[in-house]
Formats: C-alpha cells, sequence, structure tokens
C-alpha cells in the first residue's frame, strides 16, 4: 500500500498534542504529526500518511471530505467517525459550512438544538453517511476501515439497520483515552492514547489487509 489516508475530528487531526496546539486550547494550524494515523502509518509501513481530520468536524463534514479526496490505488482509508450530535450546513462555497456543536454558544446552534435535533435522527444520518462511504469506497476497490469515537455504552446502544454493510472495529479511542493523561489543552486524547490506539487498531486489522 502506498498511503494511508485518515478521516475524522480533532482526535484524528491530533487536537493537544505537542505539535498540535495553539495555547490555551486551540488547535494547532495542521494536523500533528505525532497522531494516530502516523502511528498507524509507521506500523503498516506506508510511503505516506495524509491525515484528513478536521478539529470541530461532524459526520456529515466527513462524508464530504471523503467524496472530494482524490483516492489512489492501493490507498488504504481509516474513518474515526465523529460525535452524533454535530451537524453542519454547507454554503455554496466548498469550505464555509455552518458548524453545529454543543460547544458553540450561538443563534444558529441554540436553534438547531431546541427545534431540529432528535438523537433519531442524528443516528440515522450517522449509518447513511457511513455506509455510503463505504459502499462508494469499495466500488473503488479502496480498503476502508471505520470505527468511531462513540463511549462504548453508546455504541452498544445503536441499533444497526439491516441495510447498514460498516462493520465498526473494536478499538475504541473513547475507551483508551481514559487509560492515559489527556493532551497539553486538558482535554483531547494525549499522546500515549494516540499510541495506543494505533496500535490496537493494527493487532485488530493487520489480517484484513
Amino acid at each position: 500500500m502506498s498511503r494511508l489516508i485518515a478521516f475524522g475530528c480533532s482526535i484524528t487531526y491530533g487536537h493537544g498534542l505537542e505539535d498540535c496546539i495553539v495555547f490555551p486550547h486551540d488547535p494547532g494550524p495542521i494536523a500533528s504529526k505525532t497522531a494516530w494515523p502516523n502511528a498507524l502509518g509507521k506500523l503498516l509501513n506506508v510511503k505516506e500518511v495524509i491525515n484528513q481530520g478536521e478539529p470541530g468536524a461532524s459526520n456529515k463534514f466527513i462524508w464530504r471530505r471523503i467524496f472530494d479526496f482524490k483516492f489512489r490505488k492501493n490507498d488504504i482509508v481509516f474513518i474515526n467517525w465523529s460525535f452524533l450530535e454535530r451537524h453542519c450546513f454547507f454554503r455554496e462555497q466548498y469550505g464555509r459550512e455552518i458548524i453545529i456543536g454543543h460547544w458553540i454558544e450561538n443563534k444558529p446552534n441554540k436553534t438547531y438544538f431546541k427545534l431540529l435535533y432528535s438523537d433519531l435522527d442524528s443516528t440515522l444520518e450517522f449509518f447513511n453517511r457511513a455506509d455510503h462511504s463505504k459502499r462508494y469506497l469499495d466500488s473503488l476497490n479502496i480498503k476502508n476501515f471505520h470505527t468511531t469515537v462513540l463511549h462504548d455504552e453508546d455504541r452498544n446502544t445503536l441499533t444497526i439497520p439491516k441495510w447498514m454493510s460498516v462493520n465498526l472495529l473494536k478499538t475504541n479511542m473513547s475507551t483508551i483515552r481514559q487509560l492515559h493523561p489527556k493532551a497539553l489543552d486538558n482535554s483531547h486524547p494525549g499522546q500515549l492514547a494516540h499510541d495506543q490506539f494505533a496500535n490496537d487498531l493494527y493487532l485488530e486489522i493487520k489480517e484484513m489487509l
């Protein structure tokens, strides 16, 4: 395989790691070179790692980034799907979107969560985005693996539709991050968590390659 392409939110981006922080708590201008995608890339001995993580990304945003990416033959793709309650609305110009998240205090967010949000809708949104992405990558003959930032207890409450083509990996950062010190922003997973996440992913998928 020539390249590892990773998609996800701030956890994939490496927010808060030593080379990816603007103190006290903002992410750095580029993705961390020590986040889990690079650590996994070393284990897989790939030639190049491309980190497409985006701080604050919703599953809808991740889905669009996947479909806009120019894949090559022999790429391997890892997608760490984001929190279900996140959302976004795209404007006409690509790269300009309204981000919807629980941490943002503004009128669009308050209106969305008050009038439009539901657990069922956000869950179905995730299933559709993940399923569509897998079917697309499969059509390109691109190996693709999927996990999620959801805690185990939240994952266990999901009722997976019969049409869902994605089998989520068992390896879960939300569980691993609790075993190690936090990143420098005192919020995101620290370096040891990224290293273990990469190692556990490798052990889970190495026989599938």
